[in-house]
């Protein structure tokens, strides 16, 4: 997107998309790695942009009501009426099943697409807990503004609640069977967990400068080829092409001499081929 529309359009409509991708990223590695400390502290920051993004008011230009008049609503959505002094004791969550992302960056857009699409819920609330309640808007909202407020976001509220959840619960998953799903007590985890099939993931760090590193695993040995291709299809470089066995492998691979830009990198074995995109960014 930075090569597409520059790093001001990007960085002007939100960068969540692509911080959660990256921490995702960086929470494979570091799971590969067995960097257990760093990987809990980078799981944490994968739950805080998804639960960012599930609050409907931080996907829209009118974050604060600013534009339609009804400033503070974020607040007295997010902080006031979730507080314990109102309704945080009537969220709750039910127990439910995690599945695995394959396109996570198509994920993350899906849920802040629906997430976006419950901003007039919300505001319309507020019109109605003002009427109802009596409050102008000046000073301190009266209890019986909530409690309307309340009434009319309670079913999204958890909604995005629920959802929120169980997205992030199941990027986690996602990371471990991305990451070749060894846990800290050297068991491994069974049936999907494990992969069976060829698997080439996304590189990490990404967007990098100079270097970056690509992984893959192999369920059966044979003659592998690792290439990168710029985006008119012309190839630039050869990372692998040698016989290599069964399981885990990777490559570095160091863009010192290309320039900025979109480029992709593809895995062949046998009749299996996987190709991936990847951004310098200098």
């Amino acid at each position: 997107m930075i090569a597409l529309y520059g790093w001001e359009r990007v960085k002007n409509n939100g960068t969540n998309p692509w911080a959660t991708i990256w921490n995702y990223d960086s929470l494979v590695a570091q799971l590969a790695r067995a960097d257990w400390n760093t990987a809990k502290l980078t799981a944490s920051d994968v739950g805080h942009y998804v639960g960012d993004a599930h609050q409907p008011l931080h996907c829209t230009v009118n974050y604060d009501g600013q534009l339609t008049n009804q400033r503070g609503i974020h607040a007295r959505y997010e902080s006031t009426m979730l507080s314990p002094t109102y309704y945080l004791s009537q969220l709750f969550i039910v127990p439910d099943s995690v599945a695995y992302i394959a396109d996570r960056i198509e994920f993350v857009f899906d849920y802040i697409l629906h997430s976006n699409s419950l901003v007039d819920t919300i505001l319309q609330a507020d019109l109605y807990a003002k009427v109802v309640s009596g409050w102008n808007g000046t000073g301190t909202a009266p209890p019986s503004y909530y409690e309307a407020l309340w009434l009319k976001t309670r079913s999204i509220t958890l909604e995005q609640m629920q959802s929120a959840t169980l997205d992030l619960a199941s990027l986690w998953y996602s990371a471990w069977v991305d990451a070749g799903l060894i846990v800290p007590t050297g068991t491994t985890l069974s049936f999907e967990s494990q992969p069976s099939e060829f698997l080439l993931r996304q590189n990490y760090p990404n967007p990098f400068n100079p270097s970056t590193t690509i992984s893959y695993f192999l369920p059966v040995g044979g003659t592998v080829t690792l290439k990168v291709f710029s985006v008119d299809g012309r190839e630039v470089m050869t990372l692998a092409d040698d016989e290599q066995s069964a399981g885990d492998h990777s490559v570095q691979f160091n863009a010192i001499d290309l320039s900025s830009g979109v480029y992709f990198y593809r895995l062949s074995l046998g009749k299996f081929t996987q190709t991936k995109k990847l951004l310098i960014l200098r």
